[in-house]
């Protein structure tokens, strides 16, 4: 789904200041933003520009900045992964007991 209006609204712009930025009427980002019309790749790499963000995020594709940095931290630490490969096939409530039992341990 196309995050274009969250990344105008963080920008603090109108419908009409984002349409006249990339060249197009407000009616038409409006229509953008409510699914009723895609842009095409030009477009969306020209309301990316304007916004000071990429396709990806504005596509919603990229990771939110939150799951990025779990993973960049899993990437990192070792034993972080270890965890993770030995929770898969884990249940619900076996997990829930790992993170009461490491919670005591802190």
């Amino acid at each position: 789904m196309l995050k274009l209006r969250y990344y105008r609204e963080l920008k603090g712009m109108t419908l009409e200041e984002l349409g006249k930025i990339v060249g197009v009427t407000d009616g038409t980002i409006s229509n953008y933003e409510r699914g009723t019309r895609r842009p095409n790749y030009e477009m969306l790499l020209k309301l990316s520009e304007a916004l000071d963000t990429d396709v990806a995020h504005l596509l919603g594709t990229a990771p939110d900045d939150d799951v990025a940095e779990y993973l960049e931290e899993i990437r990192n630490r070792p034993e972080l992964r270890m965890l993770l490969d030995v929770s898969r096939g884990a249940t619900k409530e076996n997990i829930e007991a790992i993170v009461k039992l490491m919670e005591t341990l802190k």
